[in-house]
């Protein structure tokens, strides 16, 4: 005779939730009267959000990008911040990029937007474009892109 234990593990939460996750487990085995575990809580550490503190700027001046995060500071990963340009003909090609350790709930990166004009497609055509974030969490495999509508503008009009 063998017991059977399921676990179903699903994440269902909305990507701004931070409830705790909570799962248990359920044992069944012939003639035994099926028994389900108390709750177990279980870590799922992510970044919630991430927003410029400006919504535009000019190129060459300074700007901190907030990111937020659940569960992560206990972990206090290693993460590259990468900065992209929003444009379509050269879509994989981070523009600038930079190390912060997540080790708070909300974690705080100055940059200066002086990278070289070369890096950037769209000066070439238009006065502005827009940038996003990606947070890299190599060690875990994943990365969290900023989502649209906190994308910065950003004028060449010097």
């Amino acid at each position: 005779n063998k017991a059977e234990a399921e676990w179903n593990p699903i994440d269902t939460r909305l990507p701004n939730d931070t409830k705790a996750l909570k799962y248990s487990f359920e044992v069944t085995g012939n003639r035994c009267k099926k028994i389900e575990s108390s709750k177990i809580q279980v870590k799922n550490p992510k970044v919630i959000s991430m927003e410029w503190d400006k919504k535009a700027i000019m190129w060459g001046e300074e700007i901190e990008l907030k990111i937020n995060t659940f569960e992560m500071a206990e972990e206090a990963p290693n993460a590259i911040i990468e900065i992209w340009e929003e444009e379509i003909k050269f879509p994989k090609r981070a523009i600038t990029s930079t190390e912060l350790v997540l080790d708070k709930d909300e974690n705080t990166l100055k940059l200066t937007l002086d990278f070289s004009l070369v890096d950037v497609s769209q000066f070439a055509n238009d006065n502005d474009y827009r940038i996003y974030g990606i947070v890299n969490i190599e060690k875990w495999g994943k990365y969290f892109k900023q989502t649209e509508e906190n994308y910065l503008i950003v004028s060449d009009d010097f």
